[in-house]
């Protein structure tokens, strides 16, 4: 099953119908259609904090890096308000509050190694954690 962008990108979804698991009083539930990065996005976001799940920013990408800039792309409520978080493992820099979802991260250093993540300033909940080196 490949979704309507195929031709760009090779994508992996999920093609059979919508699923959900209950537990306690919250609700993991997979779309039909999601893509497997969504999908894994998800369960982690659920097993770190299940009333996250549907507040936080998901299926977050890369979608284009260079040497000095990461471009970000997130599924979130559209009400949100976003504090992208950076570090290079020496200095943390919160990027100030966004509504957007897509964001380009710029005055990077070449070649260096960065963790993102994102926060739904609104309900406090945060994205996974991403790993991305800037190129040289």
């Amino acid at each position: 099953c490949l979704p309507p962008d195929a031709d760009k990108f090779l994508k992996i979804v999920h093609c059979q119908p919508a699923m959900s698991l209950a537990v306690g009083n919250n609700t993991l539930s997979i779309p039909q259609g999601a893509r497997l990065d969504e999908v894994i996005q998800r369960i982690l976001l659920f097993m770190a904090d299940p009333t996250c799940v549907d507040s936080a920013p998901k299926a977050i990408r890369i979608i284009h890096k260079t040497s000095t800039s990461i471009r970000l792309r997130w599924i979130g409520p559209t009400d949100g308000a976003y504090a992208i978080n950076i570090t290079d493992g020496i200095t943390p820099n919160v990027i100030n509050t966004v509504s957007s979802t897509d964001w380009t991260i710029d005055n990077l250093i070449p070649g260096t190694e960065y963790t993102i993540y994102i926060e739904n300033t609104n309900a406090s909940c945060s994205s996974v954690v991403l790993t991305v080196t800037t190129l040289i």
